[in-house]
């Protein structure tokens, strides 16, 4: 009796005898399915491969070989275990398919059943073995992709609490954290060791970009500045006029800042964004204690930054949103459309944001566990 959950045997072949034949002798062992030729063939794999364990086909039909059809399986859907099936005068073609590796077994016609039997049990038997180690491996790499997005966490916390260029950085830190994604980027049998070499290196390298960024500029010193103008200067500098629209460009109310840091703050969102976006709109409101710049973009993808790969001006619009007791938000509007928003008080200096309550950590945690 054959198990529900089962895996079938796809047999191909443009004989209607031999489809019928094969069905007889192997349904109460395996799930069949059948197709009287190659295409055919394709359009089953494609529909029901989660479902299917065995190919079997027949090497000589009219219309395209059975190898070609092999090919297709290997390229498409290797899980799948392959076997030729062919008449003595066709033998040349069996060998050079198993040398090839299109195929694990090939049996020739007419067929001996009980030979035939054998070698299908023996090919589900290694589709099952190699589809285990699989879900292994997948496992193992998971734990150690979860693993990584902890290290990447630790990094960025450890460098924020040493970074003391600016104020803040430890809730800078903590945003950035909880705002960008992070996602599966490794492929099977990656050199872990190297990937985490590679994660070390680039660390470095943005605490290294990040202090000489902030190098002089990092102070208390506010003064009254128009977050308008600068927004038009740093557009303006990074040759932006064509792809950037500032929807209202008149003054706006006096923004009491370190005029060189919200230089550095917009500079890192625009280079940010401006990446791969095909425009940017700019908008201002304010309110008696604070002022919202809200920056859209069009045609970047929100989801295609992550944790392993945010880059440097990514964490420092951060860095530099909270030096002045403000806020950064990121928010996906649509699937090609996403905004930053960058709240900032009049006056930072009559804001002093709570200490860190270290629990918030337990969510982010939760986020790799669940993953």
């Amino acid at each position: 009796m054959i198990n529900d959950n089962a895996f079938g045997v796809l047999f191909v072949d443009d004989e209607e005898k031999a489809l019928k034949y094969f069905e007889r002798a192997f349904k109460s062992e395996f799930p069949i399915f059948k197709a009287a030729s190659a295409a055919e063939g394709r359009e089953i794999l494609d529909q029901k491969a989660d479902r299917i364990g065995v190919l079997i086909t027949d090497q000589r039909m009219p219309e395209e070989k059975g190898v070609e059809l092999l090919k297709y399986a290997r390229k498409q859907h290797p899980q799948i275990t392959r076997m030729l099936t062919t008449a003595y005068s066709d033998l040349e073609d069996a060998i050079e398919a198993v040398n090839s590796g299109e195929i694990l077994r090939y049996v020739t016609k007419p067929w001996d059943i009980q030979i035939l039997t054998t070698e299908l049990r023996q090919a589900m038997q290694f589709f099952k073995l190699r589809r285990e180690r699989d879900q292994l491996m997948g496992e193992k790499l998971n734990t150690w992709q979860r693993m990584d997005g902890v290290n990447r966490i630790r990094d960025i916390l450890v460098m924020a609490s040493g970074f003391t260029l600016t104020n803040n950085a430890s809730h800078a830190a903590k945003s950035f954290i909880e705002q960008v994604p992070f996602k599966a980027t490794k492929a099977k049998g990656a050199n872990h060791w190297q990937e985490l070499k590679l994660a070390i290196q680039a660390m470095q390298v943005t605490a290294a970009e990040l202090a000489e960024q902030y190098k002089g500029k990092a102070n208390n010193d506010f003064e009254p500045v128009d977050i308008k103008e600068i927004i038009l200067s740093v557009a303006g500098n990074l040759g932006l006029q064509d792809k950037h629209k500032l929807t209202d460009p008149s003054p706006a109310k006096a923004l009491n800042a370190n005029s060189d840091l919200i230089q550095c703050l917009f500079e890192s969102i625009f280079n940010y964004a401006s990446s791969g976006s095909e425009e940017m709109i700019s908008s201002v409101s304010q309110d008696e204690e604070s002022v919202k710049i809200k920056v859209v973009t069009k045609g970047k993808v929100w989801e295609e930054t992550s944790l392993t790969n945010a880059p440097t001006s990514l964490l420092s619009a951060f860095l530099a949103s909270y030096h002045h007791a403000g806020e950064l938000h990121v928010d996906g509007i649509s699937d090609d459309e996403f905004s930053m928003t960058v709240s900032l008080p009049l006056d930072p200096s009559s804001i002093h944001l709570p200490t860190l309550d270290l629990a918030w950590l337990d969510e982010i945690l939760v986020r790799f566990e669940n993953w």
